[in-house]
């Protein structure tokens, strides 16, 4: 509902979120440390003036956007690295032995897309390009390339993969984070071994159920997309140049 009123909102939550838990655990690791400094004779008379100038307005507005400074570089990073991981998993993905498996393991809880989808890209290039391996583009560009082309074509349909796609990096993004957060809070408080243990245990779930969560959004989001593409509702760089080159070819010429 928030999202709707005010449309922004969600790519705003990720990066600020995992800012703030960034800044949290830094304050909490250094907090001893800093308590000292703060009321030294060197530091509080520039310290209290700042604080001052600031008010307590600009102190929240400088905190805010400091962990939106900080959120969104973790989460440029660690969906970056997820984009690769997922690209490079494609050509594992689009072989006849992973399509054809009877049972998906972990192979398909990491997959970027869903079996039938794939399936259907297959096709698409098999049947009008005469082109099996096409398809690893295609898929490769989906991963990268973003929802543009599909806000163009169909603005519906964009508005439900973004949605997808959002609450994917919102899990990414603050599963990083929740864990630091975590470790150095329970590295500070005097809690018995076994509490520490079992928060230590609660946690390392949590943060399973987190990522697994957000590789089904990934890989619904893409698929997604996949289908778009073999309806004909959008299209990638590389289906374009392939029709491009088709239309430019000498009529009797055969497709390279």
């Amino acid at each position: 509902m928030l999202a709707s009123v005010l449309p922004g909102f969600r790519q705003l939550r990720a990066p600020f979120a995992a800012g703030a838990l960034i800044l949290a655990a830094i304050y909490v690791a250094i907090y001893d440390r800093l308590q000292p400094a703060a009321t030294s004779d060197y530091l509080k008379p520039g310290l209290d003036s700042l604080l001052r100038l600031l008010g307590p307005q600009g102190r929240t507005v400088v905190l805010g956007v400091t962990a939106y400074l900080v959120g969104t570089v973790l989460v440029a990073a660690v969906r970056g690295v997820i984009r690769s991981a997922s690209i490079r998993r494609i050509p594992q993905l689009t072989s006849a032995e992973y399509l054809t498996a009877a049972r998906k393991g972990w192979s398909g809880v990491v997959a970027p897309f869903s079996r039938p989808s794939l399936r259907r890209i297959i096709r698409l290039c098999q049947d009008e390009f005469a082109d099996p391996g096409l398809a690893k583009d295609v898929c490769s560009e989906i991963i990268a390339g973003g929802g543009k082309r599909l806000l163009v074509s169909n603005k519906d349909l964009y508005i439900e993969w973004d949605r997808t796609q959002s609450e994917a990096e919102f899990r990414d993004a603050i599963i990083a984070p929740v864990a630091i957060f975590a470790i150095v809070a329970l590295a500070a408080v005097h809690w018995a071994w076994w509490v520490k243990a079992i928060s230590a245990t609660t946690l390392a779930v949590i943060t399973a159920v987190l990522w697994i969560d957000a590789r089904r959004l990934d890989r619904e989001a893409n698929s997604m997309y996949a289908h778009a593409v073999a309806d004909g509702t959008v299209a990638t760089a590389s289906i374009e140049a392939r029709r491009d080159s088709a239309d430019h070819r000498p009529r009797g010429q055969p497709p390279s």
